[in-house]
């Protein structure tokens, strides 16, 4: 067993090190909306060009988090323009989250991404190259001062998640899709849960999760629940 967690380790290493050697990023320009092209064809366009988001690097996902406000204006004044009633979040991976680039203060990539690989092994996932080649890997940037790296990954069909304090590495103790359960039933029976974009951000600082509930239509309530991630006990609803 110490021999194939040691073997699967220096994979994950081997792995994470081809993906900081990745090529200097040149963002970029941004293109201008119109009627026929809009944010999601942008997206599908970078995805053509730089493969799917799990492929993309950090830089490359800061980038386009950074830009996003910017095109979500636009976005809403193009659809604005066309007669649409409504506005949009984007939903699509980088839109989740905050991303951001790491520093020397917190942990480095490829210490991440493996200490990543032996939490998913914890949890009963079954790595292997093929596997850890599919690993996610976002550097999140909600809480500035408290970054979290997010490792996801499916294997048969099961979807593993990982939320770690950038600085101390210390994991999130509780399932995030446990936290999103225990959130979503404190809401009022007749909310249309499909219709909601839902975040759940861990809080490291304060060992806490904070779900955010987004309803893409400006006249419906947002709804944002805290839970003790030890616990899972419901700290405030609002």
């Amino acid at each position: 067993m110490k021999r194939t967690v040691a073997l699967l380790f220096l994979l994950m290493m081997l792995f994470a090190a081809s993906t900081l050697a990745a090529e200097a990023f040149t963002p970029p320009e941004l293109p201008e909306l119109t009627p026929t092209y809009g944010l999601s064809q942008f997206y599908g366009d970078l995805e053509r060009q730089w493969g799917h988001v799990k492929q993309w690097t950090l830089e490359q996902k800061a980038w386009l988090s950074g830009e996003l406000d910017a095109l979500l204006a636009k976005e809403n004044a193009r659809r604005e323009a066309m007669g649409a009633d409504l506005t949009t979040r984007f939903a699509y991976p980088l839109g989740i989250y905050r991303h951001g680039l790491p520093d020397e203060t917190v942990i480095d990539q490829a210490s991440a991404f493996a200490m990543a690989c032996n939490q998913f092994i914890a949890q009963g996932a079954v790595l292997s190259p093929d596997t850890t080649a599919d690993i996610d890997f976002y550097y999140l940037v909600d809480d500035p001062e408290h970054p979290v790296w997010y490792h996801a990954v499916s294997i048969n069909g099961t979807a593993y998640r990982t939320y770690m304090d950038a600085r101390t590495g210390k994991f999130a103790s509780a399932s995030v899709f446990e936290v999103i359960d225990k959130a979503s039933a404190q809401l009022p029976a007749d909310v249309p849960l499909h219709l909601y974009n839902t975040v759940a951000l861990y809080r490291p600082a304060v060992e806490q999760w904070e779900v955010q509930f987004h309803h893409v239509v400006p006249a419906h309530p947002q709804y944002v629940v805290t839970l003790s991630d030890a616990t899972l006990e419901v700290l405030n609803v609002q």
